[in-house]
């Protein structure tokens, strides 16, 4: 209640930063807290008796080693001291031009899927299942899409996103979190019961111990994308899409993807629905899913199988459904990726320490789709994920917090 209540104060006030007794759940906690204040525009003074600042992000890395490699100094420092804000000026044609040849589009990245409402139970003490638990309760805005749009914003690219809300207060507080975050939303729809609900219980080590979720009707994106396709898909870097919407959907989607040859990257929410899509993998640049969902595409059970060998297993299976390319991700284990060609590896997940594992999926996509959109290969891309997954999983939001495109090796201009 204290954090949500500092949170969203009109001014927050940090007394004396660096006095205090830091660790890896310190560090997350505050950079949740001024992730928050950030996207929300809200002012937030800090004051410290420590002037050194080289000796002020010592405090913040050699204390917490965890932490480090995700709370680098760059976006640690950047977000607690704020960023040199640029004059807003209106784009003339050779700085669009500029852009372009910079490999970003005015539409980004669209990003096209579901709007969800998280409803997330936490125990307060040791959790105990099929037994009344006290704990508390928070309500955040989620979706796999959702939370992709907003990660992919937070590497300070601008993403297009395609969906629908609620046409209720709350539909339009989803618009406004992601137009501060700087995510294009002029083709979010307003229509009743424009979102799903997904409700979760965690246990003692910020894993999901059980969920139940309902899908929204995402029947009026077809619609959508009847009369705005062209102007959606035209300029924009590359799709990003859930494979289980609407069926109408997906298949206009990649129809407008071949018009204009956009590459096309895919997640899954429900691979039961998925697979009645199968067919349509042939047409994805890459398939992103879960060592579980994987099984379940190839008939096959993986649970056993080490990440080497799951790698040399994936591009087997990928080179004969005649697949481009597939990333499986595999937990504590990082992920793996294969080609058509042969090409497979192993990417190692960070280690951290982990207090909420929702969006850490989202994340990992994001990063796969960020990476060979803007030049990078697919090793190096689920490199992106795996840091984007591990910055989510030590902090209590569902979405990372703010990074810079060249803190990825990202070649790509940041428009404030």
């Amino acid at each position: 209640m204290l954090l949500r209540t500092a949170a969203g104060a009109d001014l927050l006030i940090l007394d004396d930063l660096g006095s205090e007794f830091n660790s890896s759940f310190l560090i997350s906690t505050l950079y949740s807290l001024l992730n928050n204040r950030l996207g929300a525009k809200l002012p937030t003074i800090v004051t410290t008796n420590i002037t050194d600042g080289a000796l002020l992000e010592k405090l913040y890395t050699e204390k917490s080693p965890a932490a480090s490699p995700l709370l680098s100094p760059s976006s640690l420092w950047a977000t607690i001291f704020g960023r040199k804000r640029q004059k807003k000026r209106k784009w003339d044609r050779s700085q669009r031009e500029f852009l372009f040849r910079k490999g970003i589009s005015n539409m980004g990245i669209v990003v096209i899927g579901a709007v969800f409402v998280d409803i997330k139970g936490y125990p307060l003490s040791t959790y105990i299942p099929g037994g009344r638990n006290a704990g508390r309760i928070e309500q955040v805005h989620g979706g796999v899409s959702r939370n992709v749009a907003e990660d992919i914003a937070n590497v300070e690219l601008r993403p297009t996103f395609v969906g629908l809300v609620d046409d209720t207060g709350m539909g339009q507080d989803v618009i406004n979190k992601l137009d501060n975050h700087k995510v294009n939303t002029r083709y979010i729809q307003k229509v009743p019961d424009g979102m799903g609900t997904w409700l979760a219980i965690f246990d003692n080590d910020g894993d999901v111990h059980a969920a139940i979720s309902k899908r929204p009707d995402t029947t009026p994106l077809t619609t959508l994308l009847e009369e705005k396709g062209d102007e959606i898909f035209k300029d924009c870097d590359a799709i990003a899409i859930e494979l289980d919407l609407e069926k109408d959907t997906v298949k206009q989607v990649l129809r407008y993807a071949k018009k204009y040859n956009k590459k096309v990257f895919a997640a899954v929410s429900n691979m039961s629905i998925a697979m009645e899509r199968r067919d349509y993998l042939q047409q994805i640049d890459c398939f992103v899913c879960n060592q579980q969902e994987a099984g379940l595409l190839f008939s096959d059970d993986y649970e056993h199988l080490a990440p080497s060998r799951m790698a040399q297993v994936l591009a087997r299976n990928v080179h004969s459904a005649n697949m481009t390319s597939m990333v499986v991700t595999m937990g504590g284990q990082g992920a793996v990726y294969a080609k058509h060609t042969g090409e497979c590896g192993v990417v190692p997940a960070k280690k951290v320490d982990v207090i909420d594992t929702t969006g850490a999926g989202d994340a990992f996509f994001a990063g796969t789709v960020i990476g060979p959109t803007y030049g990078k290969n697919l090793a190096q891309s689920c490199e992106i994920g795996s840091r984007l997954a591990a910055s989510v999983i030590c902090i209590t939001e569902n979405v990372c917090p703010r990074f810079r495109p060249l803190e990825f090796g990202l070649d790509v201009p940041v428009v404030d």
